[in-house]
């Protein structure tokens, strides 16, 4: 359904037009305009997708009513006529035309009234309001609609080129205007807007929050002309409206004027600043022009009286999008027009719906400066100030505290919102435990405020402060030191470095370190240095465990039944003798760590007396071993051991043959001695196999055996035993050597070691079964 279908039809009483650019019909006349009967209302800025009236959005869907019926005009990417000079061809007379019978219930909201050109001469009303006629003619006939988020941009007429407001014969034209726009329209008188009133006829315009900036008239009233002729009555009205940019070669603003008629124009809260050539100007003597509280640059204009006018510059900006779907001149830092008035006679909402007031006081113009309100309540030890650029609109922020209640500071968030940063400030003792509210964010003690837009609180939570307990542990070698907090924490510590508590103390607090289990394997003794104290404002960190070099300890016993002038020689681990040639206790010179194992032997027995070992193997613990006894009777036995395989070169896989023997030269039998050998890994020890020749009378031992070669044997004096040891060296082995080392008790240890080679022939000796003497042909010996 097109607009104008929808007006003329009696069903429907309220029309949401979508976004886009419409043109009356038909195109071809120029007296065609979009004519809204009695009842009716007409909405604009719709996508068309909306449920509710209240979800629409002009700014963002523009909706345009344009006179451009031939559609050649200079226009933007919407379809709006960009200025009036910019009209080309036959547009429209008038874009929207409102009767005598448009009362109070004829509502327009949301549009862009654009491309009309009033040059009708010929007709009563046909050279007036481009963008909108509003006439009333003849007794009862009254033009009062609800015009409001409109924008008239790009008209022309002979007089009111964005709107006329025109009353004659006894008619009224009593236009509500509110969150208007009149931009870049021109005429003759009236570039803006023209109020007539003629014969007898009441104009009675009332305009909210209206920018008019752009507008030109040729003669006078670049922006708006009132005027009552003959008979007429002219009352017009404007709160909060902002005149800037508008021209005309007499009045660049406001052009009042009442010839054979009145005209008084009531202006209120208002802004003319930066209009040529006057900014406004009443003239006949029956024009009245009145300015309240508003500030008009030059001071009082000629003809006009004028009560509590501000002055200073209101540093108004550029035309801009300010939200709504009109542009306005927002004021800029430190405007006069900033807070200036009281808000007891000014529209509750501006231009583009933003509530009044915002601060203290009301602005001037028709954009309400923006501001936002910070509340910031403090709980806890500690206070709060409040930094902020621009500053603080009034009283800012300063030592906010608990006990104050609620502290607040006013900022301007408009053009740009403030850098807003929170100082937090715990006492002595303190820490901020949480910040939150207005979308900040911490860093320490600064809470940052980037984006204030609207008015919010922030809440700041101060508590005692609390810290860990920690500190550093230096010459750490054992395994199990656990440290331990006041006795009620344990920490494990591994190694050395840094370590910390995970339980925090209270500001004054006291707190104890101690060393709850040494270290041991090795042993260690730890000491705790700067271990307790009383916690302060920050982490303890000084605490040291120090520990000590590790503990070692000696191997020995006690010597017993050694005859004067004898000597027994004893061997730890295999380490130097120790020659013995007293009784009574002794230890090794070597120290051990707890944890080390450790075995002694007799290396050598002392002439005419047989000595043996108790306890002669074990693992150190936390004390000096000193259970290793030796005990020496006379009689003794003096044995030798001997071990050989006739070679220094074995092979890899081959089976060697050892001859092992062991000889008691001594005066004693020497009986229970243990014999064995120790294989290095180059063997495979579990095949080794054994057998034992006892040819002596009273001599024993065991005929043969299987795996590691261990035997005990008895000898008497004057004997020996020889046992036959076939060892497999392994042939995956990757050693270069094979050392086969026999022991007895009593004896020295004795060993034979071979160099592995892969083979040997015939020429290069020794052979390959590692003899000394030539093969016999055919034996097999000499390897592939």
């Amino acid at each position: 359904m097109t607009i104008q279908a929808a007006l003329g039809g009696s069903h429907c009483s309220e029309v949401w037009v979508a976004q886009g650019a419409y043109h009356p019909s038909p195109a071809a006349d120029r007296g065609a305009s979009f004519v809204i009967r009695p009842g009716v209302e007409l909405y604009g800025g719709f996508a068309g997708t909306e449920g509710a009236r209240d979800q629409r959005d002009a700014a963002i869907h523009p909706t345009v009513l344009s006179g451009d019926i031939d559609g050649n005009d200079d226009v933007d990417e919407y379809g709006v006529t960009r200025h009036a000079d910019g009209i080309v061809g036959d547009n429209s007379f008038h874009v929207v035309l409102l009767g005598g019978a448009a009362g109070a219930d004829v509502v327009l909201d949301g549009f862009i009234l654009s491309g009309g050109r009033a040059d009708d001469t010929g007709t009563p009303d046909g050279a007036a309001g481009g963008g909108l006629l509003c006439s009333a003619s003849g007794v009862g006939q009254e033009c009062s609609p609800t015009l409001r988020n409109l924008v008239f941009r790009g008209n022309f007429a002979v007089s009111g080129g964005g709107l006329a407001c025109v009353a004659q014969d006894q008619g009224l034209c009593g236009a509500a205007l509110d969150a208007v726009a009149f931009l870049n329209n021109v005429s003759g008188n009236g570039g803006g807007m023209a109020s007539y009133a003629l014969t007898g006829g009441v104009a009675r315009p009332a305009l909210d929050n209206a920018t008019f900036s752009g507008n030109r008239a040729e003669y006078s009233g670049g922006a708006l002309i009132a005027a009552g002729f003959d008979g007429g009555t002219n009352e017009a009205q404007l709160r909060n409206a902002t005149f800037s940019a508008n021209s005309a070669q007499g009045v660049g603003a406001i052009f009042n004027t009442g010839w054979g008629g009145t005209s008084t124009t009531a202006v209120s809260g208002s802004i003319l600043w930066g209009n040529s050539a006057l900014e406004a100007m009443s003239e006949a003597e029956n024009g009245q022009l009145r300015f309240d509280r508003s500030l008009v640059r030059g001071g009082c204009p000629p003809g006009a009286t004028c009560t509590g006018l501000v002055t200073g510059d209101p540093k108004l900006g550029a035309l801009q999008p300010v939200g709504g779907i009109a542009p306005a001149h927002p004021l800029g830092e430190n405007s006069s027009a900033f807070d200036a008035i009281p808000c007891d006679d000014v529209p509750v909402r501006d231009q583009r719906g933003l509530a009044r007031p915002q601060g203290a006081a009301c602005d001037l113009g028709a954009v309400e400066v923006r501001q936002a309100t910070v509340t910031v309540s403090v709980s806890g030890g500690g206070k709060v100030d409040a930094l902020a650029v621009p500053p603080a609109l009034g009283a800012a922020i300063v030592g906010c505290g608990p006990g104050q209640g609620a502290c607040t500071g006013r900022y301007r968030v408009e053009p740009v919102a403030p850098d807003l940063v929170l100082l937090l400030k715990p006492d002595v003792g303190h820490a901020t435990q949480s910040v939150t509210g207005c979308g900040g964010s911490r860093s320490g003690n600064t809470y940052g405020i980037a984006a204030l837009t609207a008015d919010c609180t922030t809440s700041v939570v101060f508590a005692p402060a609390s810290h860990r307990i920690g500190g550093t542990v230096t010459g750490l070698a054992g395994n199990g030191l656990i440290l331990s907090l006041d006795g009620t924490e344990s920490l494990p510590i591994g190694a050395d470095g840094s370590f910390v508590f995970s339980t925090e103390r209270a500001f004054g607090a006291a707190y104890e370190v101690t060393v709850r289990t040494q270290p041991t394997q090795p042993s260690q003794t730890c000491v705790v240095l700067n271990g307790s104290g009383t916690v302060g404002t920050s982490d303890v960190t000084d605490v040291v465990v120090h520990c000590g070099a590790a503990a070692t300890y000696t191997v020995g016993g006690t010597l017993g039944g050694l005859a004067a002038g004898g000597s027994v020689a004893l061997s730890v681990n295999g380490g130097p003798a120790l020659v013995l040639a007293a009784n009574g206790s002794y230890a090794f010179a070597p120290r051990f760590l707890s944890g080390d194992a450790y075995a002694v032997s007799l290396l050598a027995q002392p002439a005419g007396q047989h000595c043996s070992l108790s306890n002669a193997a074990g693992v150190v613990g936390s004390a000096d071993v000193t259970n290793v006894d030796v005990t020496c009777a006379a009689g003794g036995a003096e044995l030798t051991l001997a071990v050989s395989d006739d070679s220094s070169f074995a092979r890899y896989g081959e089976v060697r043959k050892y001859v092992v023997t062991l000889t008691n030269s001594g005066n004693d039998v020497a009986a229970g001695v243990a014999v064995g050998a120790l294989l290095d890994a180059a063997f495979d020890e579990a095949n080794v196999r054994w057998s034992c020749i006892d040819g002596a009378p009273g001599a024993s031992c065991t005929p043969q055996g299987v795996g590691a070669f261990a035997d005990t044997a008895t000898l008497p004096a004057g004997t020996r035993l020889v046992w036959i040891v076939n060892a497999p060296i392994r042939g995956e082995s990757n050693a270069a050597e094979a050392t086969f080392l026999v022991r007895a008790d009593g004896a020295p240890d004795a060993s034979d070691t071979d160099t592995l080679v892969l083979f040997r022939d015939g020429v290069d000796r020794p052979y390959g079964s590692g003899s000394n003497a030539p093969a016999a042909p055919g034996d097999g010996s000499a390897g592939p």
